[in-house]
């Protein structure tokens, strides 16, 4: 199936900034969640640090009740932090969830009054089902955007940073070659997902098309009856339906190799490269067990948010 390169009239500058103007209505609520996020993932990354503590201390003391008492000392620090970021994670769920609702509220009404301000011709020559399912696009979209901003963006480049530094603290070399693969991955990844776009712009065409089609024919119902055009109008939309059946197969289908590409392969390379590099430093005395911990630690957490 050949898909258009046709770029969209709308760019991303254009639609960025219409999402900047839309997050100006509501600033406090949404400065207060993304300020409880950033406080979580920093609290997030602390407990690894306290973890390889207890393996080193465990590894190069002779086990005894003291040792064990100091080991569990140092896992209360890790519970009250986890205990921190989970409270900052619920404080962040609330004033997003409200940020989002009251946005979408705003968003409704302004798209509302700005369609009604069209001329009787717009109407007519554009399905009702498709003006309805683009307008609840538009509107979805803007959740779905804070959503992958606020737990893929900043949650993902702020730990890849505050990992960077901490292992760069404990091995500059080995933060270096991280840096790396993760900026390859990323470019491939940016890649692999503009390959894919134009399927999902074609999908999307269509699946609005669809809803189109549906809604006119349910308006002209009556007309239908009346003019025995029912297996002619059944016809028209079993087309139209497999037709978006279609591109949404073949836009799923680039998904899941450009997931299984950038995703698996990413984290196969991060954690096994990793690791395999972190036990040659271990056999040449520069790095302890512990470090190994707490690097294998962060390295699942990278694969887990990509």
């Amino acid at each position: 199936m050949e898909i258009s390169k046709k770029k969209t009239t709308v760019s991303t500058k254009r639609v960025l900034q219409f999402i900047w103007e839309e997050y100006k209505v509501f600033p406090r609520d949404g400065l207060l969640a993304i300020v409880c996020r950033v406080i979580a993932i920093v609290l997030r990354v602390l407990p690894a640090l306290y973890y390889k503590d207890i393996i080193n201390l465990l590894s190069d003391s002779v086990i005894s009740s003291e040792v064990a008492s100091h080991a569990i000392a140092i896992l209360m620090y890790v519970f009250w932090i986890k205990l921190s970021d989970s409270i900052f994670n619920r404080i962040m769920d609330f004033f997003l969830v409200k940020f989002e609702m009251d946005m979408q509220e705003h968003l409704y009404n302004k798209l509302f009054d700005y369609i009604q301000r069209h001329s009787f011709q717009f109407f007519t020559d554009n399905f009702t089902g498709s003006l309805i399912s683009k307008i609840r696009k538009c509107v979805g979209s803007f959740e779905r955007f804070t959503d992958t901003l606020n737990r893929s963006v900043i949650s993902t480049g702020l730990s890849m940073v505050l990992v960077l530094i901490i292992v760069g603290i404990q091995y500059f070399r080995l933060a270096i070659g991280l840096l790396i693969v993760i900026v390859a991955c990323a470019v491939a990844q940016y890649k692999l997902f503009r390959w894919a776009y134009p399927y999902q712009d074609r999908a999307n065409a269509l699946d609005s098309k669809l809803a189109g089609t549906l809604s006119d024919d349910i308006t002209n119902n009556l007309n239908i009856k009346i003019f025995s055009s029912l297996t002619r109008e059944a016809k028209s939309f079993a087309e139209v339906n497999h037709e978006n059946t279609k591109a949404r197969k073949g836009y799923y289908y680039k998904m899941m190799r450009v997931w299984g590409i950038s995703r698996g392969l990413t984290g196969l390379i991060l954690e096994v490269g990793t690791i395999y590099v972190a036990l040659h430093l271990r056999g040449q005395g520069i790095i302890n067990i512990g470090v190994i911990v707490l690097l294998q630690s962060y390295v699942l957490n990278l694969i887990m948010q990509l």
